[in-house]
């Protein structure tokens, strides 16, 4: 994958120009991946085709951009032994994201269980809380305006051939309805990440890939994706046939107590109200 120091455009940049100007469609899909026969295999619903061929041809060109077979999804019971094996363990991604949230805790400010106790207090994949074009208007204000870190990565999130194990974080805080929140944003060669409190839970959402340009390239090294659970959003482009996709994996976990996830004025910049920026994603769900 391009290394973010090889373009005057980030990742993230180029993911965020080719969303402008888009509108994003309400029906999202499950995509899953799943190591088949040593090959990151990304599988999609038999339903997709027919629901909506545009996010099929986004997809297919996603695929063939990281070197990915694309598979219609098999019935459970149908499905390889080893795929329905692979189903009931543990994604790599999930522990990466549980390890990942453990450096970042003391930066986040909000109380979360102790990570890695219990089936209750880790991260768990989840359905996406806020609208896709949301999630990476909101990294591209944090990362803008938020005040940076540096913490270690974990092997469950480098890639084999990085040779710097260290994680920008940045932290900003955001106005919204009148509650001042702690938004983060992870970026390395091969992270993408946004993180927040909503409600009761503490969400992170991984963005994998999407666009068409250097963003279609995925975030991470896609046997990394083996066990996950993503999520296709699709966006038009007005007045014309023009479709582009986006895929990321939601993890959430209940915090310890209805925190704001307030941070001191001095830490980070405070954004303007931005309350259109997060509500909750609505729109139907294909598996």
């Amino acid at each position: 994958m391009p290394p973010l120091s090889d373009t005057n455009d980030t990742w993230l940049d180029s993911l965020n120009n080719d969303l402008l100007s888009t509108e994003e469609l309400p029906d999202r899909h499950v995509i899953r991946c799943a190591l088949i026969s040593g090959e990151a295999t990304l599988l999609q619903g038999r339903k997709l085709t027919t629901v909506h061929p545009n996010a099929v041809s986004w997809l297919e060109q996603f695929a063939s951009s990281n070197n990915m077979p694309l598979r219609t999804r098999q019935s459970r019971s149908h499905a390889p032994t080893e795929l329905r094996r692979r189903r009931h363990s543990e994604s790599r991604l999930a522990l990466g994201i549980n390890l990942l949230i453990h450096n970042a805790a003391p930066n986040l400010n909000v109380r979360l269980p102790e990570i890695g106790t219990s089936a209750r207090s880790s991260f768990r994949s989840t359905h996406p809380r806020i609208p896709a074009s949301s999630l990476v208007a909101l990294s591209c204000t944090v990362k803008a305006q938020g005040r940076q870190f540096q913490i270690e990565s974990n092997k469950f999130l480098q890639s084999p051939e990085a040779t710097d194990n260290q994680i920008h974080l940045y932290a900003c805080v955001i106005t919204s309805k009148q509650v001042a929140k702690t938004f983060c944003y992870f970026e390395s060669d091969s992270l993408r990440a946004l993180a927040y409190p909503l409600d009761r839970d503490y969400v992170v959402d991984l963005i994998i890939g999407g666009g068409s340009g250097l963003s279609a390239i995925a975030s991470l090294p896609v046997h990394r994706l083996d066990k996950e659970r993503l999520h296709l959003s699709y966006f038009k482009q007005p007045g014309t046939d023009s479709y582009t996709g986006l895929l990321r994996a939601s993890y959430s976990m209940v915090m310890s107590e209805n925190t704001t996830g307030l941070i001191q004025p001095s830490y980070a910049h405070t954004g303007s109200d931005n309350d259109s920026l997060i509500e909750p994603a609505t729109g139907n769900i294909t598996a």
